[in-house]
């Protein structure tokens, strides 16, 4: 197991805090929170496992503020979260099989045609209508939410929250409500599939822990004091940027 000292602990618990901060309104926080993992000279598979895992008390933490302030849709998490579950089981499994570099450049793809879709339809911020067969979709496209999840995680929150906005029609500080609820029990799950793979560093998971927490719940409170459509314009701007940078990357 490798060795990290105590001045990489520390730069890495405070870029997860920004990360984890930032990621819990926009997503994305792996691109930056990944990066810096692997300059600390974790290895890559470890990385996207103690990400994935530690992101989970983020979640906890956007669940527990967006919960008490209504934001959560319960009927949506009926379906996405059973199938959420079942995809990041499958992802773990196929973590070192498939090619990371290959699944980001497709996500990117996917958030930037998302975008566009929600730039170009007239719908009411207002709407709580879900569309047709919505109960298929969200079973198809938790699971596929729910893959990338385990194989790599950066960007699934950005993936997750682009299908609840543009698909679903859901408000923003309603979908950041759901998604955290949706990502926090397989995230779980993910971590003690990773655990079982020998993937976890536990010092470093700790650390993470301690530094998302914090940062979920700052990011919550952020986003519930925000006004509804300038959350929306902001999140649709980060879309932009981290999908140009996934796709850069990739």
């Amino acid at each position: 197991m490798i060795e990290l000292s105590t001045e990489s602990l520390i730069f890495i618990f405070f870029i997860t805090f920004i990360g984890e901060t930032y990621g819990s309104i926009f997503g994305g926080g792996g691109f930056l929170i990944q990066p810096a993992l692997l300059a600390a000279g974790v290895p890559p598979h470890i990385a996207i496992a103690t990400d994935v895992t530690a992101a989970a008390a983020t979640d906890l933490s956007n669940s527990y503020v967006f919960y008490k302030e209504d934001k959560v849709r319960k009927d949506l998490l009926c379906y996405w979260l059973p199938a959420v579950t079942v995809g990041a089981l499958s992802g773990v499994v196929l973590l070192g099989y498939l090619p990371v570099a290959f699944l980001e450049r497709f996500i990117a793809l996917a958030c930037v045609f998302g975008a566009f879709y929600m730039l170009m339809r007239r719908t009411s911020y207002r709407a709580h209508k879900l569309p047709r067969f919505w109960q298929k979709k969200s079973v198809f496209w938790g699971i596929c939410v729910g893959v990338h999840l385990g194989i790599s995680g950066a960007g699934t929150g950005t993936f997750c929250g682009v299908l609840m906005l543009s698909t679903f029609g859901l408000k923003a500080q309603e979908m950041l409500g759901t998604r955290a609820v949706a990502l926090l029990f397989p995230g779980l799950l993910a971590g003690i599939g990773y655990y079982l793979q020998d993937f976890l560093h536990l010092q470093l998971l700790a650390v993470m822990v301690a530094a998302c927490l914090p940062a979920g719940y700052v990011g919550a409170h952020l986003a519930v004091k925000m006004n509804e459509k300038l959350l929306r314009v902001l999140f649709l701007c980060a879309v932009i940027v981290l999908a140009g940078y996934g796709l850069a990357k990739a």
